[in-house]
């Protein structure tokens, strides 16, 4: 695959290269830390303006690309998890483009479940939903959040616009996910949130998926344990959408050990998934039992699990190791 690169001379800074800058190639450029390091600090100062100062026109699809590699280049341990954060916290601050704006949003709240900077990122976040931005960003930073977050502040926060039921800032469908959320971090309140929500829902047949995917927020343990049985057994996957979310809470990054537990006997029914479900359905079950997974523990369910089944089809077996390689 052959892609156009561009290279930019300053006086005393010497060549930045800016890998694939139109968009057409496909994986991942390494361009070397200079590079890397110049790229990072010229989104962080003018959206890229400073690139385009020097002449090169760099269109919305390419800097998409340029941001995208720098992902890729994160993802594959060569930018270290704080210095990234940093960099998309700069960046969302100057972002003119919407859809990039969105996208770096997206970015961030995967960094949240990681740890380490986590409050840091959460304040700073909060802070620019108060601040002059638009009301799309705001929501979907608020998403985010309530998602992903799990300092104190971010909690209070979610909790509030929650109880308010804002409906003009949010969806029906925002405040029961932030239902979801907020039984997971604040289970001493776990019944009254969930019950609060029910009686707010109308609808018939959004009140018949919250009833069944709410089990996997139950504040006790014994009802999720049941709920996540039920959802072993074929005909309660009859509805793809609320069995896959049901699984993504149950096994949420703030539910630990717990969660891990669940690994191995949700990856021995990929194969009936497969042969059962929709074409995408068994890639969406990966997907939804990993993406809260981030602990050696969790990876060591998963190798146990694949060392058990070597003859597990070659296309299961890629799914399972494609999550397991972008969420660790």
């Amino acid at each position: 695959m052959t892609y156009k690169s561009k290279f930019l001379r300053k006086k005393n800074d010497g060549v930045t290269l800016l890998p694939n800058f139109d968009g057409r190639g496909y994986g991942i450029f390494d361009a070397g830390e200079h590079s890397v390091r110049a790229l990072m600090s010229a989104f962080c100062r003018e959206g890229a303006a400073s690139i385009l100062n020097q002449g090169v026109r760099v269109t919305p699809s390419g800097r998409m690309a340029l941001l995208l590699n720098l992902r890729e280049l994160f993802l594959a341990k060569e930018i270290p998890t704080p210095e990234w954060s940093k960099t998309l916290l700069a960046m969302l601050r100057v972002e003119k483009d919407p859809l990039l704006a969105l996208s770096e949003v997206e970015w961030l709240g995967e960094l949240l479940p990681r740890g380490g900077e986590y409050a840091e990122v959460e304040s700073q976040l909060r802070e620019l939903v108060n601040g002059d931005i638009s009301m799309p960003l705001r929501v979907e930073i608020l998403r985010k959040l309530a998602t992903a977050g799990r300092t104190p502040e971010t909690v209070a926060m979610i909790y509030d616009l929650w109880k308010n039921g804002d409906t003009k800032m949010l969806s029906d469908n925002d405040l029961i996910n932030f239902t979801y959320e907020l039984a997971i971090r604040l289970p001493e309140q776990g019944d009254e949130i969930i019950e609060t929500q029910r009686h707010r829902i109308t609808n018939p047949d959004r009140l018949d998926n919250y009833n069944f995917t709410v089990r996997a927020v139950s504040p006790r343990r014994a009802d999720r344990d049941a709920m996540f049985a039920d959802l072993l057994k074929a005909e309660n996957r009859t509805q793809e959408p609320r069995a896959l979310k049901a699984l993504s809470l149950l096994t949420h990054f703030l539910r630990g050990g717990e969660s891990v537990e669940r690994i191995e006997p949700a990856l021995e029914i990929l194969p009936e998934i497969q042969t059962t479900g929709d074409i995408f359905f068994p890639a969406n079950w990966c997907k939804n039992l990993l993406g809260g997974q981030r602990t050696p523990q969790a990876r060591a369910a998963v190798n146990r699990y694949l060392t058990a089944h070597p003859d597990l089809k070659p296309l299961l077996r890629n799914k399972v190791l494609g999550e397991l390689h972008v969420k660790n």
